[in-house]
């Protein structure tokens, strides 16, 4: 059997918090005499559903975006930093268990589009007008962009559905509606052969590979040394900070964690000149007993353990160290010269 998807885009207008959106969209499919079918969908960029729902913020700052993506947030997933003055955009895992850049937030010029808080709610409520309006089987997809790990840019996405059989399904026809001119805001999809549910489905947007990608790959390893990533300063996503830049955030970090070895503390850490040298000295304290060792024995154990992790957080800046330790007359460790270069500098 032969079949044609055909896929029109339509403009609302300018829609404002408070609207009715749902009699907004029909009056606009009315007026451009399309009659929706059985086994139609109606795709809906969920801007639209978010700003009749809560409208905009204009003049928001850099601050007021950040405090919003918080807001918007159940944990970082990894920060990056990009250009100067450098901006900060976060890979997140959303309460409805999305993972999305800044949380899905929504910036241009200053004025925010924020996310709804209960998408799948939102989309249900417009299907039910939709279906006692038209009296057809048909379905309903609120589009998104989600991030892709192994491609450049973003990619269409359903963000919740109605009447759809399958995640996979609604993500397809979220595709096909940005092949038109989806931004306008709605666009009617039909000859998609796709089966038709009156089952939820629940769009986890990972899925059995969540544990795969629970973490950035620096935020793993700040996690292993015992460091919160959700305190650590973003790293550079262009890589393009100084060497005094990067060595600061890798101190930053290490300052960050709780030491696991005794004697780590009795030493501090400070970067020399421009920041391609690090000097690791006893830090101006009386010597205690954390172990129940001697407290000169802990403190070399310490040194070991610090090194070993600040090294680490400089590796995650891309950074190459070479150590040399500092000895006392009676062979004892007074501190280490971390020389640091940028990895693979001649």
């Amino acid at each position: 059997m032969n079949s044609l998807l055909t896929a029109l885009s339509l403009n609302p207008g300018t829609i404002t918090q408070g609207a009715d959106l749902a009699r907004i969209l029909i009056t606009t499919i009315d007026n451009a005499r399309v009659s929706i079918k059985d086994g139609d969908v109606i795709a809906i960029d969920h801007k639209l559903v978010a700003i009749a729902l809560h409208g905009t913020t204009s003049g928001a700052g850099a601050e007021e975006f950040a405090q919003a993506i918080r807001d918007h947030s159940r944990e970082t997933i990894a920060a990056r930093t990009y250009g100067y003055p450098p901006s900060t955009m976060r890979l997140v895992r959303t309460p409805h268990n999305t993972v999305e850049l800044n949380a899905g937030i929504s910036v241009t010029n200053g004025t925010l589009i924020l996310p709804l808080d209960d998408p799948q709610a939102s989309a249900e409520k417009l299907h039910d007008t939709f279906r006692r309006e038209y009296g057809v089987r048909m379905g309903l997809v609120l589009t998104t962009s989600l991030p892709h790990p192994f491609r450049h840019g973003q990619r269409p996405a359903a963000l919740a559905s109605v009447g759809i059989e399958s995640q996979r399904v609604a993500d397809e026809i979220a595709s096909a509606a940005s092949l038109t001119d989806i931004s306008m805001g709605l666009a009617v999809i039909r000859g998609t052969d796709a089966g038709m549910t009156n089952e939820a489905i629940d769009h986890d947007t990972l899925g059995p590979f969540a544990d795969w990608f629970a973490h950035g790959s620096a935020e793993s390893v700040y996690l292993a040394m015992g460091i919160d990533p959700q305190k650590t300063p973003a790293l550079s996503g262009d890589d393009t900070d100084d060497i005094l830049t990067k060595v600061t955030r890798a101190i930053s970090a290490v300052r960050l964690g709780t030491p696991r070895t005794p004697g780590e503390n009795a030493w501090r850490i400070r970067p020399a000149g421009s920041g391609s040298r690090i000097e690791i000295d006893p830090a101006n304290i009386e010597l205690t007993s954390h172990a129940g060792g001697h407290p000169m024995m802990e403190a070399t154990v310490g040194l070991g353990a610090l090194i070993d992790r600040l090294t680490t957080a400089l590796a995650i800046e891309n950074l190459d160290v070479s150590v040399d330790y500092v000895w006392g007359e009676r062979g004892t460790t007074e501190g280490a010269h971390v020389d640091v270069s940028f990895r693979g500098a001649s």
